[in-house]
Formats: C-alpha cells, sequence, structure tokens
C-alpha cells in the first residue's frame, strides 16, 4: 500500500520520464493544471492519474504501534535529540513518523531511480561502442576498396588502349541505339575494315 507522498513521487517521475507535466497531461487526457495542482497538493490524486500510474485508491484501516513508532524514531534521530521529542503532543509525534516514513520510501523510490538511470547509461555507452565498432569495420573495408581501386587503375594503366575494340564497342552502341547501317559503316571505316 502506497502512501498520497509515494503516489506524487511516481507522478512527478512518470512527468519527468515524459518530458514535462504538460507531456504527461497531454498523453492520459487530462490538463497540465490539473496534474501541478496535485503535485503540489492542491488536489487529490483523481482516476486518470491513478490509471496512468497503474494504480487503484483503496480505503484502509491500519494499527499503529506507537511505541515501535516511537523507538524507530528516536533511533533515527539520536539521544541529543531525543528529550524534545519526547516532550511533544501524541499528534505531532504521529506526523513526525509519517513524516519519517514518508522520507524512508522517498530515499527509496530515488536510490530505484538512479539505479534505472545508470542501467540506461550502461545501455548508452553499450550503443555508442557498437557504433564506434562498426565505424572502424566500415572504416578497414573502406581502405581496402581504396587499395583495390589504385589496384585496377595500375592494371589498366600498365595495358595499352584497344581503339579497334574501342570503334567496335562505340559504332555497336550506336547501332543498338538508334539503329542504321550507317553508324555501323562509319564504325567499320573508323577500324579501316
Amino acid at each position: 500500500m502506497l502512501g498520497i507522498e509515494n503516489v506524487l513521487t511516481k507522478l512527478s517521475l512518470a512527468c519527468i520520464a515524459l518530458g514535462s507535466q504538460k507531456n504527461f497531461a497531454k498523453k492520459y487526457g487530462m490538463s497540465a493544471a490539473y496534474v501541478n495542482d496535485v503535485l503540489n497538493y492542491k488536489r487529490e490524486p483523481g482516476e486518470k492519474i491513478l490509471r496512468a500510474l497503474n494504480l487503484k485508491k483503496v480505503v484502509g484501516y491500519v494499527r499503529i504501534s506507537i511505541f515501535l513508532s516511537v523507538l524507530t524514531l528516536l533511533l533515527s534521530v539520536g539521544v541529543a535529540q531525543a528529550e524534545p521529542i519526547a516532550q511533544m503532543p501524541l499528534s505531532e509525534l504521529k506526523g513526525l513518523i509519517v513524516r519519517v516514513d514518508t522520507l524512508k520510501q522517498r530515499e527509496k523510490l530515488q536510490a530505484e531511480l538512479i539505479g534505472h538511470l545508470r542501467e540506461k547509461d550502461k545501455v548508452q555507452t553499450d550503443y555508442i561502442t557498437k557504433i564506434e565498432q562498426a565505424n572502424e569495420t566500415i572504416q578497414v573495408y573502406a581502405t581496402k576498396l581504396e587499395q583495390v581501386n589504385a589496384q585496377l587503375e595500375q592494371q589498366l594503366a600498365d595495358r595499352p588502349i584497344d581503339w579497334v575494340l574501342v570503334a567496335e564497342v562505340a559504332a555497336t552502341t550506336l547501332t543498338a541505339r538508334w539503329g542504321g547501317g550507317h553508324v555501323w559503316r562509319w564504325g567499320k571505316a573508323l577500324m579501316g575494315r
């Protein structure tokens, strides 16, 4: 069972995850002013917010062991600060206990959020590493391609040009493209045949 503080913390984290209160409100069909009012304790979270957070409102009653709560509170604040707490009215003491519990729950949620952020950073780092590896592989293949092109250019430079072959290819291409015997005759004349 979550207290109102936990619900508001979840709402705040959901707004952060979507970029803003406005984005959260738009996504779940409510006004940004309503989301802001809930986060600032002006209104209680309604059905839409609870549904968006995958929560349901449940009314319940629990027995409070005041002795255990006071003992936990005294241990958490230390002996030096225990005297003012012992002189507090019971209603204030209950409120203080609730705030301490809320702070503990908030710390737990913050620790979970930090864990998720670290996991996200690891995934991003792994992705960047894979991209860098792919870029290195591409660079290796580009270098090999440049070497092959250089070899082909050298081989072509070493071989004399066969002008007869060039003329036959040109004549055949022209004949195939436009047809007609005059192109073929011109090609033969060029080749000396």
